[in-house]
């Protein structure tokens, strides 16, 4: 075709006078005009050949420019693999080095404790042997020492105890003296005690709520306070009842002499004596004075009977009224408040004393209130200051301690087992044998 030629690349240009055209336009007008239409779509296609040509070499050169710098990253990529593979092999041969280490040193160490072992358990199971020896020994010098209490106790009951160990009505002797020579408790109230004490040392109240202090207020302290034959139903109201207590236990009832003469206010620890010193002493009193004016004779607040009022009894505060109780209501409190008082102080006594001392004295707080519920206090007091006189001349005779027996079920309903109890006996007693029944 005119005015076109193929160059060695491959590519068509068109030769034309360029001097020309762009010194003269209209002639380039004229000869453009000139060109046919073939050849003027020939030009467009060569204009747009030439513009892609132009964006491909800029996307070349960005494309370039990307995958040098992809390439630098993939190498630092690389180095940092290397220098990380280089590192893990590091690290795990540390490990593997001290892995090792410590595995030696455990062999090692066995190795010695065997050795050690070796050498040792000869002289440990002798050691063995002999504690267990000893143990045995210990357990027969024990039940050697009871069969003996009870041959003696046997030989002093004299020749006539054959005779009359045959008639099935009357007792021998030395069943007898082995009666009075032994003292039988009851195992069940005396594991709650125990329990009680468990709670106690691990309790921040100075008397916690437990089944043994539930069942010493339901069995002694209610019966002996609100009776129910009071007929006075102030006394015996929540309100009241809640106040009374609460006093007592905080130790802040006091309780006077009718006339405020001979007062025994907030009844304090010293529970174990007789309550009678008081009493008999204001009788004493009112009894050799002809001046002292009799007691009145007004009804109890407590069991509502209208006799004479020898002492009176008054709440906190301070200002509350004196209310009137009679001798045998004021007993009864006084043994409530001596329980009260020896259960706040428990917590003490019971790390110096032994566990059936401790719980000889709560039971004697007991048998107090249960004294009082009938009005007999005054009736045992010479046969407890004769037990009292007993206890300290046997104080002079001797220190040894009775022997303390359990006494429990077998698996039959009949039988019964007698073991030796690991609990320290008694002191102060005349009976050889404390047997716990359970």
């Amino acid at each position: 075709m005119d005015g076109l030629s193929s160059s060695s690349t491959g590519s068509a240009h068109v030769t034309y006078n360029t001097k020309s055209i762009y010194n003269h336009p209209h002639v380039v007008d004229e000869e453009e005009s000139q060109f046919c239409m073939n050849c003027k779509q020939l030009l467009a296609q060569l204009d747009e050949q030439i513009e892609q040509k132009a964006y491909l070499k800029r996307d070349l050169g960005s494309l370039a420019a990307a995958l040098s710098e992809q390439e630098e990253i993939r190498s630092n990529i690389e180095q940092d693999k290397e220098a990380l593979e280089e590192d893990v092999a590091g690290i795990t041969l540390q490990l593997f080095s001290a892995l090792n280490q410590i595995l030696m040193e455990e062999v090692t160490e066995r190795d010695h404790i065997v050795q050690l072992n070796r050498e040792f358990t000869n002289k440990f199971t002798h050691l063995l042997d002999n504690w267990d020896a000893r143990d045995s020994k210990l357990k027969e010098m024990k039940e050697l020492l009871i069969q003996l209490d009870s041959a003696v106790h046997q030989t002093m009951s004299g020749n006539s105890s054959m005779q009359k160990r045959l008639s099935s009505h009357r007792r021998t002797p030395s069943f007898q003296q082995q009666i009075h020579n032994t003292i039988q408790i009851d195992g069940y109230a005396l594991s709650e005690f125990q329990q009680h004490l468990k709670t106690l040392a691990s309790s921040n109240q100075p008397i916690p709520s437990t089944p043994f202090v539930k069942r010493v207020f339901s069995e002694d302290i209610e019966p002996c306070l609100f009776s129910q034959q009071s007929n006075n139903n102030w006394w015996k109201s929540t309100w009241f009842k809640k106040k009374l207590l609460d006093a007592i236990s905080k130790n802040k009832c006091e309780i006077q002499y009718w006339n405020g003469t001979y007062s025994t206010t907030s009844y304090m620890s010293a529970t174990t004596t007789s309550s009678s010193s008081v009493t008999s002493s204001a009788s004493h009193v009112s009894s050799g004075s002809n001046n002292v004016p009799m007691p009145p004779k007004t009804k109890c607040v407590s069991c509502n009977v209208l006799r004479v009022c020898e002492f009176r009894l008054r709440l906190p505060p301070a200002s509350n009224p004196w209310l009137p109780i009679d001798r045998f209501c004021r007993d009864k409190i006084i043994a409530v408040c001596g329980y009260y008082s020896f259960m706040n102080n428990l917590k003490s006594l019971s790390t110096s004393s032994t566990l059936l001392n401790t719980f000889k004295q709560v039971m004697y707080h007991r048998r107090r209130m249960t004294l009082s519920r009938v009005g007999s206090v005054s009736l045992f007091e010479d046969l407890d200051d004769l037990d009292d006189n007993r206890r300290h001349s046997r104080r002079y005779r001797g220190n040894r301690e009775s022997v303390v027996l359990d006494h429990s079920g077998s698996n039959s309903d009949s039988g019964s087992v007698v073991s030796v109890s690991d609990l320290q006996g008694l002191e102060g007693t005349t009976a050889s044998q404390i047997v716990i029944v359970h």
